[in-house]
């Protein structure tokens, strides 16, 4: 929706009270009709709270009990334009990092006005380039750094819900106009699958702001998942922890950053309009693992009975 643009899109001015009252009218609408009347409504749904302008409307939201209407806050996020990205800019640890600022935006102004410890905030809307995404580039392997990046730095900073743009249209979706998979579907099928629900907190010597490295636990694992954005190789080894490990390692078939085609392991997935045929091998690794440069690992350390805090 992104009200905050609406006189940039269509000529007319909502403010972020006037939205409140909307949205307090349509919840009241909405819970005269049983059918409806348990709907979630999320909102305001604006772009960048990092932005004075944005945060104005925010506070404006917030502070005439808009969140009293909704279910979740949310805002829409994008690191770079569509039409102008660069290569180097997906590669960019900066801009990687500065999704961090809108995150504790979004929660600070939403603590402060709820007087909550914890009210639901969602990243309603969002990819890696906006206008569509960057054709060549939201539609390759190199996409894959900003898309899991955003996973980790959200869990990290508590936000509950992240929604993809898109799974279908334009070059940030998951699904090509073919309907075949482009490769950020099959990182994020990764994901699912080896990363659990609760987050752990990482640190890294020596700090390199372009190894980005986050991890994960269930009850039977703990998933790391690393992310070299230069071309040197580095090493990880694992503090206090000193069996083998299973790794994951995510590529470009043809070591093209912006390939197409992916492996896992050395495999390409495969998919039709059957099943989706992702076979996870692990490779064995003694301490430390290899993350090559312009890859990603994830790096899969059994618990052994231990209990991970969920």
């Amino acid at each position: 929706m992104e009200p905050n643009s609406f006189y940039h899109k269509f000529g007319e001015r909502v403010n972020g009270s006037q939205l409140a009252a909307d949205y307090a009218a349509l919840r009241a609408l909405l819970r005269r009709y049983p059918l409806f009347a348990s709907s979630r409504l999320i909102g305001p749904s604006i772009t960048q709270p990092d932005k004075k302008s944005k945060i104005k409307f925010l506070n404006q939201f917030l502070k005439a009990s808009g969140y009293k209407s909704v279910d979740a806050i949310t805002w829409h996020q994008y690191y770079v334009n569509g039409r102008t990205a660069s290569l180097d800019q997906f590669l960019n640890s900066t801009i990687l990092d500065a999704l961090a600022v809108e995150m504790r935006t979004a929660q600070q102004r939403t603590r402060h006005y709820t007087h909550q410890k914890h009210f639901p905030i969602w990243m309603g809307e969002t990819a890696s380039a906006f206008g569509g995404g960057a054709p060549g580039l939201s539609d390759t392997y190199v996409a894959g750094f900003m898309w899991l990046d955003k996973l980790g730095m959200g869990a990290v900073n508590g936000i509950d819900l992240i929604v993809r743009q898109s799974f279908y249209n334009g070059h940030y979706a998951l699904i090509n106009e073919q309907s075949l998979p482009n490769p950020d579907y099959w990182l994020t099928l990764l994901y699912k699958r080896l990363v659990g629900p609760g987050v752990l907190a990482v640190s890294a010597t020596p700090r390199n702001s372009n190894v980005r490295i986050y991890a994960h636990c269930d009850n039977r694992r703990i998933t790391v998942f690393a992310m070299n954005l230069k071309a040197d190789d580095v090493r990880l080894t694992f503090a206090d922890y000193g069996g083998p490990v299973d790794v994951y390692e995510y590529a470009p078939m043809s070591g093209n950053l912006t390939d197409a085609l992916i492996t896992i392991n050395g495999r390409a997935p495969s998919f039709d309009d059957r099943s989706v045929r992702l076979r996870l091998k692990p490779v064995k690794s003694q301490q430390p693992v290899l993350l090559k440069g312009f890859r990603v690992i994830f790096v899969v350390l059994p618990l052994n009975d231990v209990k991970c805090a969920l």
